[in-house]
């Protein structure tokens, strides 16, 4: 079993790297973040809220735009913190980057470490989270 798990993971380390680059829309403003959310229904939402000096998001880059290719059924978003201050306050992010999930509006995942592995583990997961649906808080 152990076995089988770990050549799937193999497998899918290797469609990462050789995928092409995916693409990641840029939220500008605290009314595109929530629209984006609401127009993402039941979808699973990255946001990744970086910043244009941050070296660590510079280095990972790359691999979360393979991923947007990879796993096309995630919308992918990008906020620059530096230019939306306010949506940073809100969600309470001080650290760049930090990547946040969410699905139906809400927020079910999070983490700060620029991290190729546990952002596709994370993705992996929060796909298969079943929630019922509640407004945006």
């Amino acid at each position: 079993m152990l076995h089988r798990h770990k050549r799937r993971l193999m497998i899918e380390e290797i469609r990462v790297r050789t995928a092409p680059l995916g693409k990641m829309n840029l939220l500008d403003s605290m009314d595109t973040f929530k629209e984006a959310l609401i127009r993402a229904k039941d979808a699973v939402v990255c946001i990744t809220f970086t910043a244009k000096w941050c070296g660590p998001w510079r280095m990972i880059k790359a691999d979360v735009l393979r991923l947007a290719h990879v796993y096309k059924e995630v919308q992918f978003y990008e906020i620059d913190m530096d230019d939306n201050v306010d949506i940073a306050i809100a969600r309470a992010v001080s650290v760049a980057p930090t990547f946040q999930f969410y699905k139906l509006g809400a927020m079910v995942a999070e983490f700060t470490e620029p991290s190729k592995l546990k952002l596709t583990e994370t993705l992996r997961r929060v796909r298969k989270i079943n929630i019922h649906p509640a407004p945006y808080n």
